[in-house]
């Protein structure tokens, strides 16, 4: 949970520095694509802080992550840090919208922002970056700690969920369903 309330520190500096902009998740024009890419290679936080020390052995970065060492550049192991940001955030019920402001937030407390996070687009369960609204996309919400996982809510506070497994998160405490009116996910979660 340090970890999380230390990154959701440098998210909000960055929104200080930035008229209230929100980070996105991913970003394919810019030099830094991912979000944890960009904060470590700006300096607002480090390799050792980027990813649950659960969840690293299964990393393919996990050395970089160990020994506090940026990814050498072009590497694109970023995808497996172990907190994935909410990638599924901004969206206006027609279109994706890229940027919001922290004041477009209805529901702060309710909205998730970062997690401890999976994939298993590769067959196994490996840690991710980025997270989407349903456990069958491949990027998800993951219970690291048995049975638990740590959600880094909006408004700053960080609490964990049970589910044994995604499924279990994403039918339980994380349903909502795609732009659904409850879903600490997506679209109703702005005004």
């Amino acid at each position: 949970m340090h970890n999380l309330k230390q990154i959701g520190g440098a998210l909000a500096v960055y929104q200080d520095n930035y008229a209230g902009y929100v980070l996105t998740a991913k970003n394919p024009t810019a030099t830094h694509v991912l979000w944890n890419d960009y904060l470590v290679n700006t300096d607002q936080i480090t390799m050792n802080i980027l990813s649950c020390p659960i969840s690293v052995p299964y990393s393919t970065a996990s050395d970089y992550f160990k020994r506090n060492k940026k990814l050498p550049e072009g590497n694109s192991s970023w995808f497996n840090g172990g907190y994935g940001m909410n990638n599924c955030r901004a969206y206006d019920g027609v279109t994706a919208i890229k940027w919001i402001r922290n004041t477009q937030v209805r529901r702060p407390s309710t909205y998730l922002m970062l997690a401890d996070s999976a994939s298993d687009y590769t067959g196994a369960i490996i840690p991710t970056a980025i997270m989407y609204e349903s456990a069958g996309q491949h990027y998800f919400a993951y219970p690291w700690h048995n049975g638990q996982c740590n959600i880094f809510w909006f408004d700053g506070h960080v609490s964990p969920i049970h589910g044994f497994n995604e499924k279990a998160l994403y039918n339980g405490p994380l349903a909502g369903g795609w732009n659904g009116v409850t879903t600490p996910w997506s679209a109703w979660q702005y005004n």
